[in-house]
């Protein structure tokens, strides 16, 4: 009788975990706009610093705030669009063009290959166009206006140049 009874009071609490499992608690995250801007908050928390929210990164300030177009952070650049969203991979701004890695961070100062082809990020992020005179290997580069590393001839005023196979000029 015993067993039964146990049985009984285990199949129900079974039963009520079952369906508490199916229907998700709902959060209570929201956006909030003010003439401030743009806010993400949890019941009376304001969301602080990087934060996920549907697939997407966002950036909040110390009061709260999204926010957009340039910042950095611990030492790194990173930029969000106009909605807040942290942009990765090729991005255009102010007419220039930068590349954010998966993280976002902005890739400065060093090549990158991509699309089969390979750019050189200046100082500033932005993708190097014309000449590049890399010291240490004693080397030209030149990258057409999209970007790209030469790696055939071209004639600029007047003057015939050859690319080696690495991309270097044969000012020889």
């Amino acid at each position: 009788m015993k067993n039964v009874k146990l049985k009984k009071v285990i199949t129900s609490l079974l039963l009520v975990v079952s369906v508490l499992a199916l229907n998700p608690i709902r959060s209570s995250a929201e956006w909030k706009q003010d003439s401030n801007g743009w806010q993400n908050t949890e019941g009376n928390s304001k969301s602080v610093g990087w934060k996920s929210i549907d697939g997407k990164r966002y950036y909040f300030d110390n009061n709260g705030y999204m926010k957009t177009g340039w910042i950095q952070y611990n030492s790194k650049w990173y930029y969000l669009d106009l909605h807040g969203i942290m942009q990765t991979g090729w991005i255009q701004v102010g007419g220039e063009w930068y590349y954010f890695n998966i993280d976002g961070d902005m890739k400065s100062r060093e090549w990158l290959y991509s699309n089969g082809n390979w750019y050189y990020l200046n100082h500033t992020g932005d993708m190097r166009h014309g000449w590049l005179y890399v010291e240490r290997d004693n080397k030209y580069y030149y990258f057409n206006e999209d970007g790209t590393m030469r790696t055939t001839s071209i004639t600029l005023d007047g003057d015939t140049y050859n690319f080696n196979e690495d991309g270097s000029a044969n000012l020889k």
